[in-house]
């Protein structure tokens, strides 16, 4: 799907496409740092690393995912004010990794709550575009983010202890360690 979105982004020059190929970029580079993958494959070394990374690639994942909503949604037509704060807190997600990196177990609750908040956002979002608007487009993007969005609930409600799944991910059962939520 990466390279097909490219090739759409070059023959078609609509920055949307672009902005599906940086989601689909940073998720997995969050997902594989999540996994340790990344850390296997791109800096065996430095093992410090890993538990900032896996941040930094869930804040441009989840910028990433809020500018790509933007576009799909039309939001800057539909709702002016709504977009300006989407687009603020998609700003403060690309610069968030600043503060892993000064001080990453400070930063790391305010970060899950900030991830979980974006995604009740763009859900609302989609949800007005849906009934009252009815726009087509955000059926289509309902149905085909619908997975995710439940998973990054479920992941966010995890890492802040308000839900106990069977499965821990790797990120927030470091989290809830060192917090002692379990």
């Amino acid at each position: 799907m990466t390279l097909f979105n490219l090739v759409l982004y070059f023959a078609l020059r609509d920055g949307i496409y672009l902005l599906y190929v940086a989601f689909v970029i940073s998720t997995a580079f969050a997902l594989g740092a999540d996994q340790g993958m990344a850390q296997e494959f791109l800096w065996p070394e430095a093992s410090g690393w890993t538990a900032i990374a896996n941040f930094f690639g869930c804040s441009y994942s989840i910028g990433t995912f809020v500018y790509f909503s933007r576009r799909m949604l039309g939001t800057k037509k539909v709702l002016p004010r709504f977009d300006k704060l989407l687009r603020l807190l998609a700003w403060g997600l690309f610069l968030s990794p600043v503060g892993f990196v000064i001080a990453p177990f400070a930063v790391a609750l305010p970060a899950v709550l900030i991830y979980l908040g974006t995604f009740l956002l763009v859900m609302a979002g989609t949800v007005y575009c849906l009934a009252v608007d009815r726009q087509r487009s955000a059926v289509f993007y309902a149905a085909a983010f619908a997975a995710f969005l439940v998973a990054a609930l479920l992941t966010s409600s995890c890492a802040l202890a308000l839900s106990k799944a069977q499965w821990s991910p790797p990120m927030e059962y470091r989290l809830a360690r060192r917090w002692k939520w379990y």
